[in-house]
């Protein structure tokens, strides 16, 4: 299971009782994927372990593939039954 784009902001930052609860869920996941450095100190520190890696802003940061193979399959298959007209 991953974290992905995982923000967290100082004020939402939990309280040392609620930290020791939500360290025993995150517990389950194998890698967060923060936005920035300051995102990873935070999760590293509720996380407690190495699986935290900046990565960026993927909405933004990460740009697709310009052509889907199979969106163009799709769009014969749909053009070859006369559909989409």
């Amino acid at each position: 299971m991953a974290v992905v784009n995982a923000r967290i902001s100082d004020r939402s930052l939990p309280v040392t009782d609620m930290e020791r609860l939500l360290a025993r869920v995150l517990q389950n996941v194998d890698l967060f994927l923060a936005q920035s450095h300051e995102d990873k100190r935070d999760w590293s520190r509720l996380a407690r372990g190495e699986r935290v890696e900046v990565s960026g802003n993927l909405k933004f940061d990460v740009k697709p593939p310009e052509r889907l193979p199979i969106v163009e399959q799709l769009r014969s298959a749909i053009g070859r039954s006369g559909g989409g007209r």
